[in-house]
């Protein structure tokens, strides 16, 4: 995560409106970042007391909520600094419950072949990784 000198409160939604979930090496990384700023950082999926402000960075879209002050604290690159903060995070987050979502679908497929139930088979067949997606497209939308 960018280090930055002053930042008040952000919450990540993905654009959609869906939470993130708790990635924990973002929020380690979070926790850190805080100990060298006055700015925490807020990882839940909905605006935080005093935090009401919805925002959306520029390059993704990533939804965060900011206090009142946040526009006179913050203004050229000091918000592109925020904003690849809060961007940095959400991918982060897409990259772990990408995983987590493999995981799931894996274990799902393994539990069918052992267990020769192919309904079961057919239904993680089928189940969709969205995280690996939205990643996908991300990473697409960064590097073309």
């Amino acid at each position: 995560m960018h280090q930055l000198a002053h930042h008040r409160n952000i919450s990540c939604i993905q654009p959609n409106g869906k939470p993130l979930g708790i990635d924990p090496i973002c929020f380690l990384r979070n926790r850190i970042q805080q100990m060298h700023s006055s700015v925490a950082l807020v990882t839940e999926a909905v605006a935080s007391v005093g935090h009401i402000h919805k925002r959306s960075t520029e390059h993704l879209k990533v939804a965060y909520y900011v206090s009142d002050t946040f526009a006179e604290e913050y203004a050229g690159t000091n918000l592109k600094n925020v904003e690849r903060s809060v961007e940095d995070d959400y991918i982060a987050n897409l990259r772990n419950n990408c995983w987590k979502e493999k995981q799931q679908k894996e274990g799902l497929l393994y539990r069918a072949r052992y267990f020769g139930d192919s309904d079961l088979y057919q239904r993680a067949q089928k189940m969709g990784t969205p995280s690996c997606s939205r990643l996908s497209e991300v990473q697409a939308s960064l590097h073309g």
